[in-house]
């Protein structure tokens, strides 16, 4: 009996789709696991490949609108850069080893853009970003950080200056930050449910944290261990009571923003002078409202907490006049504030 043609062609479909995926499982199982970002192109451009174990990156890495998992370390090394771009990475990582997403000294950068970096199953992974490399963060958020190694503690560890986060949640991770390098700014910070400690400093010099939120913090929520640290707390909301200052030439500045508007009978009034000044009665700040009658973004310092004792600057003084008339109030301010000044009045508002 002869074959039908339709019979050959199915043969032949099958030998070919037979033999594309005995190449594909030859390179995935049989080759190298600790892959280049040279060596296969499948997630990713010049990416990672799935069922390798370490992902190495040497060049520039972009990863955009993926969702993949990493079976072992992420290692970018010199001149090699990885952008995640609204991307979740998970780690996969296995019970008893201590996987790692490690940006070495002098790669290039570390860049998550609305992306999520994650654990599989809960247990947790070391994340470090040495000297001499870049770290840019937006909008994005981090979990299951922390050392498998239980007599040790770690979170998202920043060794270099070359930093900037907008935006980053930190969830369910062992330690939540810790800066041991000088002049950062991170704006936009949210931690939530830290085993250990939220914030640390080895050595911040000018820390600046701007607008942060943290909860359910195991032990700290902040901790500054070395350095002379001049650590600003800008807008942050946490447990003031659970900060720790080691060293005696670092101090902690609790701050706050203020706007503040000026009215007359209920109408705002533009151009009046505004004169702040502390309880020691030393301006801090002067300025004129616009023409909306607001003088915006004024920055009071509530107090400055050391090693062994705090300085308190409450209450302050507001005062504001124009057309002859004045308002001179006071307010203690321990959190952000709208201050309404009304003229002729010696009351205000908040």
């Amino acid at each position: 009996m002869k074959k039908s043609k339709s019979n050959k062609n199915l043969i032949l479909v099958l030998t070919i789709a037979l033999t594309f995926m005995a190449i594909i499982l030859s390179s995935i199982y049989l080759g190298n696991t600790n892959l280049t970002t040279s060596a296969i192109l499948d997630i990713c451009n010049y990416g990672y490949t799935p069922g390798s174990e370490n992902w190495i990156i040497t060049e520039k890495v972009v990863c955009k609108n993926e969702d993949f998992v990493v079976d072992g370390n992420i290692i970018i090394k010199d001149g090699g850069s990885l952008e995640l771009d609204n991307t979740k990475l998970s780690l996969n990582v296995k019970p008893g080893t201590t996987q790692k997403i490690w940006v070495k000294p002098n790669a290039d950068s570390l860049i998550l853009k609305d992306s999520i970096i994650t654990s599989t199953n809960g247990l947790k992974y070391l994340f470090m970003v040495n000297d001499g490399s870049n770290l840019y963060i937006t909008n994005s958020q981090i979990e299951y950080v922390g050392n498998p190694d239980i007599s040790k503690d770690s979170g998202l560890l920043i060794q270099t200056n070359s930093v900037i986060i907008n935006g980053l949640s930190i969830l369910n991770s062992e330690l939540g930050i810790i800066i041991d390098s000088p002049d950062i700014i991170i704006k936009n910070l949210l931690m939530d449910n830290i085993s250990k400690d939220g914030i640390v400093i080895l050595n911040g010099g000018e820390t600046i944290f701007e607008n942060c939120d943290l909860s359910n913090i195991g032990n700290k929520d902040l901790k500054v261990v070395l350095g002379n640290n001049d650590i600003h707390l800008l807008s942050c909301n946490f447990n003031k009571t659970n900060v720790l200052v080691l060293n005696e030439t670092s101090q902690v500045n609790y701050e706050w923003f203020v706007d503040i508007l000026v009215q007359n009978d209920s109408i705002p009034v533009s151009s009046a002078f505004v004169n702040i000044s502390n309880k020691y009665n030393i301006s801090i700040a002067q300025g004129y409202t616009n023409e909306e009658g607001y003088l915006n973004h004024v920055i009071i310092l509530e107090k400055k907490q050391f090693s062994s004792n705090s300085e308190y600057f409450n209450p302050y003084s507001f005062y504001a006049t124009k057309y002859g008339l004045v308002s001179d109030t006071p307010f203690t301010i321990t959190f952000d504030y709208l201050v309404v000044l009304n003229l002729g009045q010696t009351g205000g508002e908040i």
